[in-house]
């Protein structure tokens, strides 16, 4: 009976186009038949006739019209990581044995990463750039990093964190400290105390709720004045250099722009815990060219930081 079954399974496997699977993982990703034929160099009516044909398979629309936008259906988004995991596993079944070649490679690698982790990824992008000329970083902004990869959105992502048993692997990189940031020769510059502090105007970045300054702020009692919700990190430290709002926030990423404009950088007089920024990747597939990638990673931040 089980030989019966294994037959069974096979003939079903054998029925299978793969370019199929190809196909159908370019539209979860893309969400759009025009982008999923570019994606994968197919004109865009065969892959509109081929999504008909994987609608007539799951028995399912998979891609619903919603206004200008396609969304994809309950089905669809349940098919989305286990479609992920088999193309990449296919790619390693069939990778050429002669592996990942930097020097000559023009694979594209998507990073996520929340917008105030970008500025320290400039040593990343240098080494990459030196070892690999053809290749191309696309750089995501995610709130959600960790879900991104998990998804399947982007190759690997940097975030914040602990470590979270869900099947994806994390290297904990640097430990960032906090900072506040102000425009030279304002009144805090000279008494950075907690109540000129808490007396003068400031800045805030939009993160869905209550983030670890506001969370400080009440502990130590303090009922701060947010001026401003800016809409990302890079407009907040700019707002500061020209006007007289602080911007408490990771010091690191902003400690060379912050020189540029002028802005002054200052312990913050409240307690603030260190964030142990990391690199999240998806489970090990044998992916030689992601290995690579998480390899410059490394050595990136430990060049520049020492070992973590």
């Amino acid at each position: 009976m089980h030989q019966i079954h294994s037959l069974a399974a096979a003939m079903s496997l054998l029925s299978i186009d793969l370019n199929q699977l190809v196909i159908l993982h370019a539209l979860l990703e893309e969400r759009s038949v025009s982008r999923a034929a570019a994606r994968i160099g197919r004109s865009q009516s065969g892959t509109s006739h081929a999504l008909a044909r994987l609608r007539a398979h799951f028995g399912d629309p998979l891609l619903i019209r919603d206004g200008w936008e396609m969304r994809l259906s309950r089905r669809a988004e349940a098919l989305r990581l286990p479609v992920h995991e088999a193309v990449q596993r296919m790619q390693v079944i069939f990778a050429d044995d002669r592996g990942f070649d930097p020097a000559v490679s023009a694979r594209v690698f998507r990073i996520g990463a929340p917008d105030i982790c970008i500025p320290l990824l400039t040593d990343l992008i240098g080494r990459v750039a030196a070892e690999a000329p053809r290749v191309q970083l696309e750089l995501v902004e995610l709130l959600q990093p960790s879900d991104a990869v998990r998804r399947g959105e982007v190759d690997l992502a940097f975030g914040f964190g602990d470590q979270a048993d869900d099947g994806l692997r994390r290297e904990v990189l640097m430990t960032l400290d906090w900072a506040v940031f102000c425009r030279d020769g304002h009144g805090f510059v000279a008494r950075s105390a907690l109540a000129a502090w808490s007396q003068a105007m400031h800045i805030q970045v939009r993160s869905g709720g209550a983030g670890p300054v506001e969370n400080a702020a009440r502990r130590a009692g303090v009922d701060r004045h947010v001026a401003v919700f800016a809409p990302n990190f890079l407009a907040a430290v700019t707002i500061a250099a020209n006007s007289d709002l602080l911007f408490t926030t990771l010091r690191q990423p902003f400690e060379a722009l912050a020189a540029r404009l002028g802005l002054c950088v200052l312990p913050p007089p409240i307690e603030l815990p260190g964030a142990a920024m990391m690199m999240i990747m998806p489970p090990d597939y044998g992916d030689q060219g992601l290995a690579w990638l998480q390899a410059r990673v490394l050595s990136a931040y430990r060049q520049t930081n020492g070992d973590v």
